[in-house]
C-alpha cells in the first residue's frame, strides 16, 4: 500500500478523470451465465486458475477432491444431504454454476473427513478485479456517512462510502473515486487501514480499508440509492455501533481499525 502522502497524490492526479464520471460496474449491470455443462466448465476453470483450487499442506477441514470416484462420492453425499433437507436433489449438482464479470459461483466436491464426502458452495471473485475499497472520511473532525438503500437486504443502512474494485483502478484510486462520486468529497489525505475478508464462510472476496481527510463535501449520488449524507462526531458513531443501529460489517471494521491506530 502507498503511504498517506503518496495515496493523496494519487487521488489528486486522477481528479480530472474521476470528475469525468467513468462508467461504473454495478450489480444491476451483470450479464452473467450458467454453463450448460457445469462440471466441464469447472474443470476448465481449475486448469486455468489452479490457485483457486489448492489444498493447503497438512490437515484441512474441507479438501477439494478430483478423481472420478471421489467426485461420484461427493455428489452422492450432496444428494443424500438434499434428501434429508427435503429440497431438490439438483441442488447437489457439482461444478461452475454461474459466472459474471464480478464473481463465479462454484459447488466443489470435497472430503470433510476420511471416508465422508460431500459438497461445498462458494463464491470466488474475478482475479482481474482489484479489491473493492471502503473509506472512513473525516470532514472538519466529523465522520461522513451515507444513508443508503441496499437491494440485498431491501432496507436502508447507515454506512461508510465504498465501491467495487476495477481492473482499471488501484484500491487507492477506487477509494478517491467513490468519495468524489458518492458525496462529492475531495481527499487531501488517504491512509491505508489494511485489508479485510468480507465473509470467509462463503467467499474469497477482500476489501481495502482507508482512512481519509476531506477538505470539501457536496451532494449525494441518488441514483446509487443514497438517500442522504450525514455527519457524526466519532463518539456518536460508536454509540450507533454499540446500540446496533449500524450493522454494516465494512463500517464496523474500518472504525475499529482506525481506533486501534489512533486515527480517531
Amino acid at each position: 500500500m502507498r503511504s498517506g502522502g503518496e495515496a493523496a497524490d494519487c487521488c489528486r492526479a486522477r481528479s480530472i478523470k474521476v470528475q469525468e464520471k467513468q462508467p461504473q460496474l454495478r450489480c444491476d449491470d451483470q450479464r452473467g451465465s450458467s454453463p450448460s455443462d457445469p462440471l466441464a466448465a469447472y474443470r476448465q476453470m481449475r486448469r486455468e486458475q489452479p490457485q483457486l483450487f489448492r489444498n493447503p499442506k497438512g490437515p484441512v477441514g474441507t479438501e477439494i477432491v478430483y478423481d472420478a470416484r471421489a467426485l461420484r462420492l461427493a455428489e452422492q453425499g450432496g444428494v443424500d444431504r438434499m434428501k434429508q433437507l427435503g429440497v431438490p436433489e439438483s441442488w447437489a449438482r457439482l461444478g461452475l454454476l454461474y459466472q459474471n464479470e464480478f464473481f463465479s459461483v462454484l459447488r466443489d466436491p470435497v472430503r470433510f473427513s476420511p471416508g465422508r464426502y460431500g459438497i461445498y458452495i462458494r463464491v470466488v471473485m474475478n482475479p482481474a478485479m482489484t479489491p473493492g475499497s471502503v473509506v472512513l472520511p473525516l470532514y472538519r473532525s466529523q465522520v461522513v456517512m451515507v444513508e443508503q438503500f441496499r437491494h440485498a437486504t431491501r432496507d436502508l443502512h447507515l454506512e461508510l462510502p465504498r465501491g467495487f474494485g476495477s481492473p482499471r483502478l488501484t484500491p487507492e484510486e477506487t477509494a478517491c473515486q467513490e468519495v468524489q462520486e458518492e458525496i462529492e468529497g475531495r481527499v487531501v489525505r488517504l491512509e491505508s487501514l489494511g485489508m479485510m475478508h468480507t465473509n470467509t464462510g462463503v467467499t474469497d472476496e477482500q476489501s481495502a480499508l482507508f482512512f481519509a481527510e476531506l477538505d470539501e463535501i457536496g451532494s449525494v449520488q441518488e441514483e446509487e440509492g443514497i438517500v442522504r449524507l450525514r455527519l457524526f462526531d466519532v463518539e456518536e458513531v460508536e454509540r450507533l455501533i454499540a446500540d446496533g443501529t449500524i450493522t454494516d460489517a465494512f463500517t464496523l471494521c474500518a472504525m475499529y481499525r482506525a481506533r486501534l491506530r489512533k486515527l480517531l
